[in-house]
């Protein structure tokens, strides 16, 4: 039988007279992958996987994703925007006020309302730097700082009490000083009562110290703000 084959005629060239050994290609090595310091052969998912889009299908549920009021009450950060912030059109005396005033519905319309606002009122509200806003040195950097000293000294003062103000001369135009005079508030009583009751008041009348200064900052910039709040 006459062999015409080129793969043949090139081996006979070479005074071979065998066919040569059926050369099969080789199939790629499966990839090796280390899990736990051991050798395993199994492929990487792929990113057709059904098993892999199953994978980010996944998500994690936060017990707070259908309740709002509890995240916000567990974490002070979460508070929405206040109803009252500082506005460049309030004069010294209007921007206490507005902050007093909020202490009458302590918690609406979320819980510590009055506290974020007196916290957008201050100066130093954000700062890394140290304030002197209750009258000592203290970091108000991040709300729940500033929350829980606000508190303990001034909401059973600030419900308590309603207010009368007055402005002090200041030294510098960029600067503030008003009192915020406490009344207690009582129930309706008879003339003489009254008048026992209001003598006895004014003996122990308190005064809430606001010293105020312009922002510089942001868009707080020529607001007045508190630069500190001391109950006298």
């Amino acid at each position: 039988m006459l062999i015409t084959s080129p793969l043949y005629l090139a081996y006979r060239s070479r005074g071979r007279t065998s066919l040569p050994p059926l050369a099969l290609p080789l199939a790629p090595p499966l990839p090796s992958h280390r899990s736990r310091g051991r050798t395993s052969l199994a492929p990487p998912l792929s990113s057709h996987s059904p098993v892999r889009n199953k994978l980010h299908v996944v998500q994690y549920k936060s017990r707070f994703d259908d309740d709002t009021d509890d995240l916000t009450s567990s974490n002070p950060q979460n508070s929405p925007e206040p109803l009252i912030r500082p506005l460049i059109e309030l004069s010294a005396i209007e921007c206490v006020k507005a902050q007093i005033d909020t202490a009458q519905e302590w918690d609406k319309p979320f819980q510590n309302h009055c506290v974020v606002v007196f916290y957008n009122f201050s100066r130093d509200a954000g700062s890394m730097e140290r304030s002197q806003y209750f009258g000592y040195s203290k970091d108000l950097y991040h709300l729940d700082h500033f929350l829980g000293a606000f508190r303990t000294t001034f909401q059973s003062f600030l419900t308590a009490n309603s207010f009368e103000y007055r402005q002090v001369e200041s030294e510098t135009p960029d600067e503030a000083v008003v009192l915020a005079l406490a009344t207690p508030r009582s129930s309706p009583t008879s003339s003489s009562d009254s008048n026992n009751s209001s003598s006895s008041d004014r003996k122990q009348q308190k005064t809430l110290k606001f010293t105020l200064c312009r922002g510089e900052y942001g868009s707080r910039t020529g607001c007045w703000l508190v630069k500190s709040l001391i109950l006298l």
